[in-house]
């Protein structure tokens, strides 16, 4: 387990083979809490990121719902219970005359929904984070390979994790607390 007050070990490497061999050694460990930073993608330690599913998409999909319902009750309250006008001999709830709307309000809830989801996924505005005190991570955005194994982690061993850096050529480990 973790001591305390370590938040994470960042380990910098000198190439993307070096991070992609450490990532794989540190995933058949059983680590599961890894972050990669580097200045442009790698497709092959993708997939060896990747942890859970993400719930933003059904998140998105059950806003744009809720303004479909929401659309619908409001013009059935209006032109049903509130105002009721027959006009032309019409049903007071004619549903085809409410579908240009409900389709508007289903849209304006996903997309707002969508929006405001994200930034609370993503934690964003975030105006500080751990990571940038790490020495050299500015060259994380030029030619710098970082990965961070989150002390959290349930199988988190500082002296495992500390070797395999070191084998496959990390420049510098920094514990961050």
């Amino acid at each position: 387990m973790s001591e305390r007050g370590l938040t994470a070990v960042v380990a910098e490497f000198a190439t993307a083979e070096d991070l992609t061999r450490a990532v794989q050694r540190l995933r058949g460990a059983g680590l599961r809490r890894l972050e990669a930073y580097t200045p442009f993608p790698l497709p092959e330690i993708e997939d060896l990121l990747i942890g859970r599913q993400n719930l933003l998409p059904v998140l998105i999909f059950l806003c744009g719902v809720a303004g479909l319902v929401w659309g619908f009750v409001m013009q059935y309250w209006g032109a049903v219970l509130s105002y009721p006008i027959n006009v032309g001999g019409r049903p007071l709830d004619s549903w085809p005359a409410f579908v240009p709307t409900v389709f508007e309000f289903g849209v304006v809830f996903a997309v707002t929904g969508g929006f405001l989801l994200f930034l609370a996924f993503t934690r964003l505005p975030r105006l500080h984070h751990p990571m940038w005190a790490v020495p050299g991570f500015e060259r994380a955005s030029r030619d710098g390979f970082f990965l961070c194994i989150e002390a959290a982690d349930e199988r988190f061993d500082r002296e495992r994790i500390h070797a395999v850096g070191r084998d496959c050529g990390a420049r510098r480990i920094t514990e961050m607390g």
